[in-house]
């Protein structure tokens, strides 16, 4: 994950982008990481009811970051660093989504 905040910087700054703006799009997915772990292990303690409540706590906390960031970067730079940030949060969320999903199919092998 870290390895795609410094690709994606690097990529920015090749084709003469903010690379600042690049480097917080993509931290977002690793933030948003961090409180998905938080949450996993949080909602595996307890009830059913508890941990619906944590992983629906966990979805809106890593939704209002991921907007709050982007519209922060929108409103305090010039566009050209929101689409940079915007681009660079989609690729590494694009990745670490295909990469969650090969690690941890939803369907067992074999079927």
């Amino acid at each position: 994950m870290i390895a795609l905040v410094v690709v994606c910087t690097a990529v920015a700054g090749l084709l003469d982008e903010s690379m600042w703006a690049a480097a917080c799009g993509s931290a977002v997915v690793l933030a948003m990481w961090a409180i998905e772990k938080a949450a996993v292990r949080a909602g595996n303690e307890g009830s059913f009811g508890h941990g619906m409540s944590v992983a629906l706590g966990g979805m809106v906390a890593r939704m209002a970051l991921a907007l709050g960031v982007l519209v922060a970067i929108g409103l305090a730079a010039s566009p050209e660093a929101f689409a940079a940030a915007a681009l660079a949060f989609a690729a590494t969320y694009t990745v670490y989504n295909v990469a969650r999903l090969w690690r941890h199919p939803a369907v067992p092998a074999g079927r």
